[in-house]
């Protein structure tokens, strides 16, 4: 989770620290290996980065993708029906709307 990121664009510091305390009860720390480095490597979207922390969400059997990036989000989208990619925004909005939750 990029802090300074959810900060800007939340609405105050009240609903960021809400966020953050709802997001640090679903968070698990998971570490990447060769097998996920190589995974992510045969996704060439351009952004190595967003492609090795999807590879690492699909291993992990995670629930959601959270990108900025438009263009990920429509690739990714689609490679796996089981992880719902959205926006920070998107999410954030789900979240308030406790329509947000983990399987």
């Amino acid at each position: 989770m990029d802090a300074a990121y959810a900060l800007r664009h939340s609405n105050g510091k009240e609903e960021f620290l809400r966020f953050t305390d709802w997001a640090l009860g679903h968070i698990n720390i998971e570490k990447t290996d060769a097998f996920n480095i190589r995974t992510a490597m045969q996704y060439n979207t351009g952004d190595f980065e967003d492609d090795a922390l999807f590879s690492l969400a699909q291993l992990t059997l995670c629930d959601y993708f959270i990108t900025s990036d438009k263009k990920l989000r429509e690739v990714h989208g689609q490679r796996d029906p089981n992880i719902k990619v959205l926006s920070p925004e998107e999410f954030a909005q789900a979240m308030m709307q406790n329509s947000v939750t983990p399987s």
